[in-house]
């Protein structure tokens, strides 16, 4: 029987099943949705299977009552997703099986003769089913999840590495784990996906290409942490800077999150290989987490403000000296890893280089973005540049000085993914959760319509015209917030590092990166500058 598996505890949990009280209670529970359906046995069984499944997304179970047609014999089970938690095997003799002894029975005897059934399915919430079902549910659960990577991994050894816990299975690209070598010494430990987020093949059966292109963005990364002074110099001078600031900018390395190993058997990888010795990246393992969290615990001082913006526009200034724009510049993707030797006690580290790209002529197509932290206009011309990251930097810094978030500018990518990308987005619930913002939106819904509909003749730039006189009132007070926060010197980097107008905006990170040296030491904060 392909369609369901018992679960290894299937005779414990029917036992609880059986007793009449919690029998009476799954049915008072139940919300039936179908009642004596006929169907032959494995069209049943096929339905019921993709009803489960899609019911267990919102924590709930089946409960399945199936009869033989003339009632000669009855079925009733506890279903979650594809495994079977308790069955029951009765007939008009009296005759009653559970457990293994009834899942049997179905599979070998009854299963393969594929009879004509009655069937009847009520679906119940996890939370609502009785202790003493529920904690069999959890624990299958548990069980069919830790079959799949990255669970599979945990309490393993992958190359010599203990891997303790898993950090995140939600990133696009890489599931994170932390593992722990012979010497106590403790990495995050990253693993590309078998697929994307949006299924596309990376790691597993796929070709060359799909695995290369993200391992690529952390070789680069490793490029630009080894970067010397004489290619910094190079760098600057190609950009126009003066070559003096080589000796200052090569401290800013140890900003950089690069790869300590790399290690891949393969290019390909089948389902087995890929469970048995996947490929993996070792990196540092930020034992303070990301800013995102700690902002969110308390927006940082002037003084912390400071400290934090120079070492990230430092390290940003490497990657485009290098020719590379990072493209994901966001709170999520600065970690903060303890060292004694900075003045806060840690160093922020630039991460999550995947797909980091190359150029040379400062001007790529854009491939991804976070609404929160997308520059609109790129976005909707769907092309950046190095100023792109400055934007992403800027709104980082905002929210880390404010703990507030440019709704407006939010608001606009929202619509430029729906509406020329064609990107799903939870555009509903952000107006739901900001009201005052849904007048705005109806306005900008109507222009991208209009510009959809014309597309060849409204020139990108009278649209970008109109978009931002609909929103720049509301736009213009919420930036006023940042200059509450901190002195005026640095709040106006951070308002010409947001502009819209990208030739208004600092160029480059190195620009901004010498605003904030020169900032800091006004402000009497040298001690604060990395020597």
């Amino acid at each position: 029987m392909v369609e369901f598996k018992p679960f290894t505890k299937i005779d414990k949990a029917s036992k609880e099943f059986i007793d009449p009280v919690v029998l009476s209670y799954v049915m008072l529970k139940q919300k039936i949705i179908a009642v004596n359906k006929r169907a032959k046995l494995v069209n049943c069984l096929n339905h019921l299977k993709n009803k489960s499944v899609e019911v267990l997304k919102q924590n709930s179970i089946l409960y399945v009552v199936m009869k033989s047609i003339g009632s000669k014999w009855t079925i009733r089970s506890i279903i979650a997703g594809t495994l079977i938690i308790a069955m029951v095997y009765e007939t008009k003799d009296g005759v009653q099986l559970i457990g293994g002894l009834a899942y049997n029975t179905l599979s070998k005897e009854i299963y393969p003769k594929n009879p004509v059934v009655k069937y009847s399915v009520g679906v119940i919430p996890i939370d609502a089913l009785p202790d003493n079902i529920k904690v069999y549910i959890e624990e299958s659960l548990r069980e069919k999840r830790e079959e799949k990577p990255p669970y599979i991994w945990v309490n393993k050894v992958l190359y010599d590495l203990y891997i303790e816990k898993i950090l995140t299975d939600k990133g696009a690209y890489m599931y994170v784990l932390l593992g722990r070598d012979k010497f106590e010494h403790r990495y995050a430990v990253k693993i590309p996906r078998e697929k994307t987020v949006d299924g596309k093949p990376l790691a597993v059966n796929t070709n060359t290409n799909a695995l290369n292109e993200v391992l690529k963005g952390i070789i680069n990364s490793l490029e630009v942490y080894s970067a010397t002074r004489d290619s910094i110099r190079k760098g600057l001078a190609s950009k126009g800077y003066d070559e003096y600031y080589a000796d200052q900018l090569i401290l800013y390395r140890k900003y950089i999150l690069r790869p300590r190993a790399i290690i891949m058997l393969r290019t390909s990888f089948s389902d087995e290989e890929y469970l048995e010795s996947p490929p993996i990246i070792l990196e540092d393992y930020a034992n303070l987490g990301d800013l995102d969290t700690k902002i969110k615990s308390k927006p940082l001082d002037q003084r912390e403000l400071a400290f934090l913006a120079v070492r990230l526009a430092g390290a940003l200034a490497l990657v485009h000296i290098n020719h590379f724009i990072h493209m994901d510049i966001k709170p999520q993707n600065i970690l903060l890893i303890e060292d004694g030797a900075e003045p806060y006690g840690y160093a922020p580290l630039l991460g999550d280089f995947v797909g980091l790209p190359h150029v040379f002529d400062s001007i790529i197509e854009l491939k991804k973005s976070t609404p929160e932290y997308a520059d609109p206009i790129a976005l909707v011309r769907g092309r950046a540049s190095y100023n792109y990251d400055v934007y992403s930097l800027g709104i980082t810094l905002f929210y880390a000085a404010t703990g507030k978030k440019l709704k407006s500018r939010i608001l606009l990518n929202l619509l430029t993914l729906k509406n020329i990308y064609g990107t799903p987005v939870p555009l509903r619930v952000f107006l739901v959760e900001n009201p005052e913002l849904v007048q705005y939106a109806r306005k900008l819904e109507a222009l991208y319509h209009e510009y959809n509909s014309k597309k060849h003749k409204m020139p990108v730039e009278t649209f970008v015209t109109q978009l931002l006189s609909i929103i720049e009132d509301y736009d213009r007070e919420q930036i006023k917030i940042i200059d509450k926060a901190l002195p005026s010197r640095l709040a106006n980097i951070i308002k010409k590092s947001i502009i819209l107008n990208e030739t208004d905006r600092y160029q480059d990170s190195v620009s901004i990166w010498l605003d904030l040296l020169n900032s800091i030491k006004e402000l009497g904060y040298t001690n604060l500058i990395p020597s």
